[in-house]
């Protein structure tokens, strides 16, 4: 493992007050209620710290009806908080992801990030399960009664 990578983590760990053993195994946090996957990328000065977790299931309707937005939203980062929106090429779900350098982190920077990249997620999470709901209100069949 990347030296500098294994320290970033060891130094998350003990500003996040979690086991740092288990971190660096496993390259994973949960907050709240996403895991969140770290992963080291490069050598170096550009040595990478790449943040990444599922948002929601996407399906087809839904991605049908959200396309435009979060392509609009990816644009120059604009409603992503400098995080990228994806499919996941496997699963088709939503997954959202960052990139910092590992030299511009260190375990209270990287809470920080972590901070703005659940709430980013969780956002979009609540677009998507909008768009979802808002597609099973239209579909589902309007009954009338009376008494």
């Amino acid at each position: 493992m990347n030296v500098a990578f294994e320290t970033l983590l060891r130094d998350i760990a003990t500003t996040l007050g979690i086991d740092a053993a288990e971190l660096v195994r496993t390259q994973e946090i949960t907050v709240d209620d996403h895991t969140i996957g770290l992963h080291c990328e490069g050598e170096g000065e550009a040595t990478q710290c790449i943040f990444f977790t599922t948002v929601a299931p996407l399906y087809d309707a839904q991605f049908t009806r959200l396309a435009r937005t979060l392509l609009e939203a990816n644009y120059l980062w604009a409603g992503t908080n400098d995080c990228t929106l994806a499919i996941q090429p496997v699963t088709g779900n939503l997954a959202l992801c960052v990139q910092v350098a590992v030299a511009a982190l260190d375990g209270g920077r990287a809470a920080a990030v972590l901070d703005t990249f659940v709430d980013t997620a969780q956002f979009w999470r609540a677009v998507v399960e909008d768009a979802g709901e808002s597609l099973l209100l239209q579909s589902s069949p309007v009954r009338v009664m009376t008494v």
